[in-house]
This record gives structure tokens, sequence and C-alpha cells, in this order.
């Protein structure tokens, strides 16, 4: 059985259109650009709230999305701390940052976490993508997941990836449902194209679905739990020729997997998706990375729960003032989505090539609200946005003005 390839996985972790041609070369055919309404408005109320790499042993890399908690905003970076192996980190809205953990990576903790945090009782959540006790057959470590009490200021590693069977190199969110964490990995599994797994707050781990590729999918994205059943995507697999990725669905109480939608035909529809669902009112919405207008910009969809698909929007090269690599998680706020595209690829989109904050109605009228570029304001905001208090707060991954990514604020 095939193996993906770690630096490949990295690639779509990273918002990198590229990633939907790791197992199979897409046929691409030209198409018009979308013709839905679109609005250049840009937001007056965007401000830089934090730099990172602006004291010594900061974190840089911001990753993934941030979580608020109780009013003050949480997150990791990929990178920097005391050991250059990446941080948990807190920020207020007023802008004051704090290092919380600095990962050591090897065997007694995680190293490069590549996702949001999760917040249960307390206590925050996440995952490395490396670090752990277990390595692969090229002496990687495979990635943890860990806890830090905001009380006590302590992490530990909660399970470390990589034992016969299990999954590997986890780099997305997890959730929680009725007191259980549930996720996946990149990697690992039966097959090594990644798992759905839960995961006590005590430690206890369990195998709940392993990949095999094919019409089944591989190499998932985040969950959303609706009632009861686990919902996603995955970047590539499917019943298309050219493994385009499918939406799926996890039954918790009866264990069935079941691919709902395979993405890839035709290709105007989008495909590659890498970033979480966002339900609401019984339909589904998410984002793909490539495909849609134009070969590598990717779109928005709705999907309902019975796995019907319609696009909502397709991003063009620059026409519309939008952009491709929409990897964000959309969200919510009062029935208008909202996310991030991460920029350009090798240089092919020229207008907007640091990315952008958008809204976007149900209907498909896209406002683009900030456009990055690509110096103190920020570039690569591919992890969302979160609202607190009508604000929306997100990360850019570079740039600022200490070079090591921002902190942004938003008023829409």
């Amino acid at each position: 059985m095939k193996r993906l390839h770690y630096g490949a996985v990295l690639a779509c972790t990273l918002g990198v259109a590229a990633c939907a041609r790791t197992i199979g070369p897409p046929a691409v055919p030209s198409v018009a650009p979308d013709a839905r309404s679109s609005s250049r408005h840009t937001a007056t109320g965007y401000r830089v709230l934090y730099g990172f790499g602006s004291q010594n042993n900061d974190g840089v890399s911001p990753s993934g999305s941030l979580i608020a908690v109780n009013g003050t905003l949480y997150g990791t970076t990929r990178a920097g701390g005391s050991y250059n192996a990446g941080t948990i980190f807190s920020v207020s809205t007023r802008g004051v940052e704090k290092v919380l953990h600095s990962f050591k990576g090897g065997a007694d903790d995680g190293a490069m976490p590549l996702a949001g945090l999760t917040y249960l009782n307390g206590t925050l959540y996440g995952t490395t993508s490396s670090g752990g006790a277990n390595v692969d057959m090229e002496h990687n470590r495979e990635g943890t997941v860990f806890s830090y009490d905001l009380s006590s200021g302590k992490e530990r590693v909660l399970h470390s990836f990589g034992g016969t069977g299990d999954g590997a190199r986890p780099s997305t969110s997890m959730i929680a449902a009725n007191g259980v964490l549930y996720g996946t990995t990149q990697g690992g599994g039966a097959s090594y194209y990644g798992t759905i797994f839960s995961l006590t707050t005590t430690g206890t781990e369990r195998v709940l679905h392993s990949f095999e590729l094919g019409t089944d999918g591989a190499s998932p994205s985040s969950l959303t739990d609706v009632r009861g059943s686990l919902y996603g995507t995955t970047s590539n697999g499917g019943s298309e020729r050219y493994y385009h990725g499918t939406a799926f669905s996890y039954d918790i109480s009866t264990g069935r997997a079941r691919v709902l939608y395979s993405f890839g035909r035709p290709v105007s529809t989008g495909y590659s998706p890498s970033a979480a669902l966002l339900e609401v009112n019984d339909t589904l919405y998410g984002t793909t990375t490539a495909g849609g207008a134009y070969p590598t910009n990717g779109g928005v969809f709705s999907l309902s729960l019975a796995g019907t698909e319609t696009v909502l929007y397709r991003f063009t090269e620059g026409q519309n003032g939008d952009i491709a690599n929409s990897v964000s998680n959309l969200i919510d706020v009062n029935g208008a989505l909202y996310g991030t595209t991460g920029g350009g690829n090798n240089g092919a989109l020229r207008s907007y090539p640091y990315g952008l904050v958008y809204r976007l109605t149900t209907t498909g009228t896209f406002t683009l609200l900030h456009a990055f570029s690509g110096s103190v304001d920020g570039a690569g905001p591919s992890g969302g946005v979160v609202d607190l208090n009508g604000t929306l707060y997100g990360l850019a991954s570079s740039g600022g003005p200490a070079g090591g990514g921002t902190v942004f604020a938003l008023s829409p």
C-alpha cells in the first residue's frame, strides 16, 4: 500500500493548492470566472494587535485558528519559543501576548503544532504534528495530543501517535462532544492514509476509522459534530479519477463511516477541501483549495447532510478582488459566512498574493474585508477568524512588525 509522503501532507496543511496533485495529476479545463455578485469594499477597522517575534523566546509563524475563552484569545505557533519547536500563547484583545508553553520536541513533548486549540472544562487541548514517543521508518516522531491546564499552567502529553495501526502526524483541531475529544490524523492507520480518533481527557485513545484512499478518501480535515454524527472532508481520495477529495460522515453510535460526496467532476465545482465544515441549520459549508474558476483557486460550497453539493462562490484571479487557497474554516456571524484565503500559489495570482479576509452570504455575494500587504499587516491568514463581541480576530502566519506573523482584529 502506498504511503503519502510527509512533505506532501505538510504542504496540504499549510494551504498549498498543489496538494490536490499529491496522488494524481488533475486534468483542468479552462473555465470562465464566476458571475456571482461581488464587492471590493475593504473594512476600515483592521488593526494589528500583536507582532510575533517581538520578544525573546517568542513564538513565530502562528498556525490554525484562535479560540476565545472568557474574553482572552489562545492559539499556537508552529515555530519559535525557547526550543524553536512552537508555542502555546495567549493574547488579550488589547494586544498583550504571553507565551504559556514552549514545546521541546523529542520523546517527552510535542513539536510543531499546526492546528488551533480546543477548550473543555478549564483546560486547552491540542495536537502537535511532530514530537512524542514514537517514530516512523524514517525516524520522524509522529506527533502528540497535549493538554494545558489554565489554572496550573501545566502542559502534558496525553497521547503519542505512531504505534501499530495508530494515526500519525495530526495537523487539525480537535472537537469535544459529550466530554470526549475527536480528531483526525493526516497519516497512519491501517493503510497509512489517516484516521479518525477519539481520546478521553485522561489520555485513552482509540482509532475509530482508518482511511483507505480509493473511494474512501485520504488525509482528513477537522471534524464537525452534528447531533452525534461527525462530518469532515478529505483532501485526497474519492470516487473520481484523480482523487480530488471527499466529504464524509461518521456515526459515533454505530461506528459507520460513509462518503457523502466526491469532489472533482467537473473541476469547475472545486476540489481538494482541507478545512473543517461549518453546520448552519442542517446545511454544511466548506471551502476547496483548487478547481473552481481557475485551476488553483478553489471556492466555497454548501452540502446537505445527505450529500447534495452546491457551489456558492468560485475564487478568481484577482478579478473580483479575491484569490485562491481558501483553506480556512468558515464561521457564521448573523447569517453571513466569514473566512480567509492564504495567498497566491507560485506567483500565479498577482492582484492579492498575500491573502484576504472576506464575507460571503449564503446566496453567494462576496465582500472583501481586508487584503493583506505582506508587510506590517501580515500575510498568509490561512487559519480563519473567530468572532468575539462583534470583532473578528485571526492570525497571519508571516509578516508583521517583527516578521514572525501577527494577531489581527477586524471590525467588519
